[in-house]
C-alpha cells in the first residue's frame, strides 16, 4: 500500500475518533444524569466554600442588635464563605474585658475569642481602651452606626432648663455643656432651681 494511502487512512481514523468523542460528550443527558452531575458540582462547590470560610468575630454594643443582625444576614448572603459571629455585650463590659488583653492573648472575657471588630456604643470606650493600653490598641476606628441619644430630665428641671435656654434652642448638647461648665455646681442656681 502506498504511504500516502496509509497516511490518508490514519487521518481518517483519527478524525472519526475525534468525531465520536465529541458526539458522546454532546449527547443530551438523561434527567438522572443531569441531577447527578448537578449534585456533584454543588457538593464540590460547598466543600470548597467550607474549606475557604473565614470567621469574623464582632463584639458590639447591644443597642445595635437588630440593625447589625439584619446587616450581617444580608452580608453573609452575598459572601457565603464569610461566617460572622456576633457577640452582643455592654460597651463598658467589653471595654473592661479588652483592657486585659495582651499581645499574646487569643481569648478575652469568659473565654470568648478576641473580636476582629469591636463596635461599642460610643467613641469614649475606644479612647479609654487606647489610654489604658498606652498605645493605639483599637485602630482604624470609624463610626459604623450612629445611635440616637435621649435626654431624660425631671419635669420641673426640664421646664426650668427650657425656660432658661429658650432663645438658644432649649435642651441641646451646647446648652448642656454651658450649664455644666459653669464654676461651682454648674449653672443650676441660675436656671432657677436647687443646685443639689
Amino acid at each position: 500500500m502506498p504511504p500516502s494511502r496509509v497516511l490518508f487512512l490514519i487521518i481518517l481514523g483519527v478524525s472519526g475518533l475525534i468525531a465520536a468523542i465529541i458526539a458522546l460528550n454532546n449527547r443530551p443527558l438523561s434527567p438522572e444524569e443531569r441531577a447527578q452531575r448537578d449534585a456533584t458540582a454543588t457538593a464540590a462547590a460547598r466543600d470548597v466554600l467550607r474549606a475557604n470560610t473565614v470567621k469574623i468575630v464582632v463584639s458590639y454594643g447591644t443597642e445595635k442588635r437588630r440593625w447589625l443582625e439584619d446587616a450581617t444576614a444580608r452580608f453573609e448572603a452575598l459572601h457565603p464563605n464569610i461566617d460572622v459571629e456576633l457577640i452582643g455585650e455592654g460597651s463598658m463590659e467589653a471595654y473592661r474585658a479588652l483592657s486585659n488583653v495582651t499581645d499574646s492573648s487569643t481569648n478575652y472575657w469568659r473565654n470568648r475569642p478576641l473580636p476582629i471588630l469591636w463596635s461599642p456604643g460610643g467613641r469614649i470606650q475606644v479612647a479609654m481602651l487606647n489610654a489604658d493600653q498606652g498605645r493605639e490598641f483599637a485602630t482604624q476606628c470609624r463610626d459604623l452606626v450612629l445611635s440616637p441619644l435621649a435626654f431624660i430630665m425631671w419635669k420641673d428641671r426640664a421646664d426650668a432648663f427650657e425656660a432658661f435656654y429658650k432663645d438658644k434652642g432649649g435642651v441641646t448638647f451646647d446648652n448642656l455643656v454651658d450649664a455644666l461648665s459653669a464654676p461651682k455646681d454648674g449653672r443650676w442656681a441660675e436656671l432657677s432651681g436647687d443646685p443639689n
